[in-house]
C-alpha cells in the first residue's frame, strides 16, 4: 500500500514537472529546468561514486587473487622439491616471477585508483592485469597437471 502511494507520488511530481516544462508559464518552465539540472547533477554524482567504489573493489579483488596464487605456489614448491625435478622448480620459479610482476602492476593501479581522476588507460591496464592473472592460473594448472602425471 505504502509502496503504491510512493510510486503514485513520484509519478505525480514527474508529471507536474514535465507539464510545467512544456506547457507552463516562463517562470514554471525555468523552475522545472532547475529541478531537471539538479537531478542530472545528482545522477552524475551517484554514477561517479559507484564507478569509484567498483574500481576500489576490483583492485582489492585482484590483490586477494594474487595472494591466493602465492599460497598455491608455496604448496607446489614443496611438491616439486619432493619430486626432485629441476624442470618443475624452474617452471614454478618463472610463474612466481610473473606473479611478482603482476603484484607490482597491481600496486601501481591501486595507487592510481586512489587518485581522484583515473584514466581509461588505467581501466584498460586493470583489464589486462585480469587477463594476465588468468594466464598465470592456467600455467599453474598445467604445471599441476604435469606433476600429477608423474605420480
Amino acid at each position: 500500500m505504502i509502496r503504491t502511494l510512493i510510486k503514485f507520488g513520484f509519478l505525480l511530481v514527474v508529471g507536474l514537472l514535465v507539464y510545467n516544462f512544456f506547457l507552463g508559464t516562463p517562470e514554471e518552465k525555468q523552475q522545472s529546468q532547475r529541478v531537471f539540472d539538479k537531478g542530472k547533477e545528482v545522477l552524475v554524482s551517484v554514477g561517479d561514486l559507484l564507478k569509484s567504489e567498483k574500481e576500489k573493489f576490483d583492485a582489492g579483488k585482484y590483490d586477494t587473487a594474487l595472494d591466493k596464487i602465492g599460497d598455491v605456489f608455496d604448496d607446489l614448491k614443496q611438491k616439486a622439491k619432493d619430486f626432485e625435478n629441476e624442470d618443475y622448480l624452474g617452471r614454478l620459479e618463472d610463474l612466481e616471477n610473473k606473479r611478482e610482476e603482476l603484484q607490482e602492476e597491481l600496486r601501481e593501479i591501486d595507487q592510481n585508483v586512489q587518485d581522484e581522476f583515473t584514466s581509461k588507460g588505467d581501466e584498460r591496464k586493470a583489464e589486462d592485469l585480469k587477463i594476465e592473472i588468468d594466464r598465470l592460473m592456467d600455467n599453474a594448472k598445467n604445471l599441476v597437471r604435469d606433476m600429477d602425471k608423474k605420480q
